[in-house]
């Protein structure tokens, strides 16, 4: 935390368990679970990908200048558009595990944020991939078919994004 009285962590109760969000504070004395298994969302529009739902994880959190916990989770259910692994997005709660709210859509993933002291925005790491490549045969200038395409390479990148807290004025910041 900014004054040093307490800290968050992402842990897991037991082997088997899903990854969530603890506080310790008092001296590092009172242990707070700030997360829980307890969404609550009908998965079955998802036909049988719905198996790949049921488990979820909160990881990497960071407390905003509010105080405010912002953290990656994959509680949002979707799967990456490049070999189908279940994607992170970022979220924000109370230091209560109260008022949870997504702050981005990410289609591939974005994790790992850090605040920008400056702004208190949050920078994070993003995922994303294209997997259109160009062609001159498809008529579209582009193609997702290997015998069209000029190239084998996808768009595959690591970036890293900028977002006020409220999820609004996003940007991309850099990339590798």
């Amino acid at each position: 935390h900014w004054n040093s009285e307490k800290i968050v962590f992402a842990g897991i109760e037991h082997r088997d368990s899903s990854w969530r969000i603890y506080e310790l504070k008092n001296n590092f004395t009172r242990l707070s679970k700030i997360t829980r298994t307890d969404r609550n969302i009908n998965l079955s529009q998802f036909g049988n990908a719905a198996s790949k739902f049921t488990r979820y994880d909160d990881i990497d959190p960071v407390y905003l200048p509010d105080g405010k916990i912002v953290f990656a989770s994959t509680r949002y259910p979707t799967l990456s558009i490049y070999r189908g692994f279940q994607t992170t997005n970022l979220f924000i709660v109370d230091t209560l595990g109260n008022n949870l709210f997504r702050v981005t859509t990410e289609r591939n993933g974005g994790e790992k944020p850090a605040i920008d002291p400056m702004s208190g925005r949050i920078l994070y790491s993003r995922w994303w991939v294209n997997i259109d490549r160009p062609s001159d045969l498809s008529g579209t200038g582009f193609t997702r078919v290997d015998s069209l395409a000029l190239t084998n390479d996808i768009a595959n990148v690591w970036q890293v994004n900028i977002v006020n807290p409220d999820g609004d004025m996003l940007k991309q910041y850099g990339t590798d």
